[in-house]
């Protein structure tokens, strides 16, 4: 279950991040249960088959590997004509002009950003805690006061594998109170302790966390 689980995140991080993979991708993880239990009630020799989102059965019974485009083998290296003449090059030592060099400003990509992890990211205290700490930053805007107007923010931001909290934004805001937008922003910002990070393999990773934040009037 763990290889399944780890060859299916490992897919998907090529599929979003370095476009190894074309098409759509639809990843088998949380489903590796399913896999590990046919091959215990199944026999070495009791074929599979499978369909949509399948990877992890592939991977638990394990696949007869074809190779397309094997490379040649040694019989056919052999009769291969290689040359034995050799070729004159330039004389003395051949030094490449100044103007060959090019300076490229190599830039890296910031690490991953982990939408699921093995070990999600945790607030000081818990939940309520996090909680608790917002509600000090929420002022209820005057305009949706006034016309009491109530909703729920959903606000996405990142973890970082320091436990700081960074890229702050709102997912869905409330179509009738667009202040709730700005504050619900504000409070998440406004946090005060650093997260213990999400871990995948027991390292620190950044992770996406989503939350809600509820304005009600009562």
């Amino acid at each position: 279950m763990q290889l399944i689980r780890q060859f299916e995140l490992k897919a998907e991080e090529m599929y979003k991040m370095a476009g190894k993979i074309r098409g759509f991708f639809h990843a088998y993880v949380g489903q590796e249960a399913i896999a590990a239990g046919c091959m215990t009630a199944t026999g070495a020799d009791d074929p599979f088959i499978t369909a949509y989102r399948d990877h992890g059965l592939a991977l638990a019974k394990g696949t007869d590997e074809v190779v397309e485009n094997p490379p040649p083998s040694q019989d056919n290296l052999d009769r291969q004509n290689i040359s034995t003449e050799t070729t004159e090059g330039e004389e003395g030592l051949v030094v490449p002009h100044e103007d060959t060099y090019t300076v490229v400003d190599v830039k890296k990509d910031p690490p991953k950003v982990f939408d699921f992890v093995q070990e999600e990211a945790g607030y000081p205290g818990g939940q309520e805690a996090m909680y608790a700490e917002l509600r000090n930053y929420i002022v209820y805007p005057e305009m949706e006061k006034t016309n009491q107007i109530e909703g729920t923010v959903y606000v996405s931001f990142i973890v970082e594998a320091d436990g700081a909290v960074s890229n702050v934004e709102v997912l869905r805001g409330v179509e009738e109170g667009p202040g709730f937008d700005k504050i619900a922003v504000g409070a998440v910002q406004k946090l005060k302790k650093k997260f213990a990070p999400a871990k995948m393999n027991g390292n620190s990773v950044r992770y996406r966390m989503r939350i809600p934040i509820k304005f009600t009037l009562n």
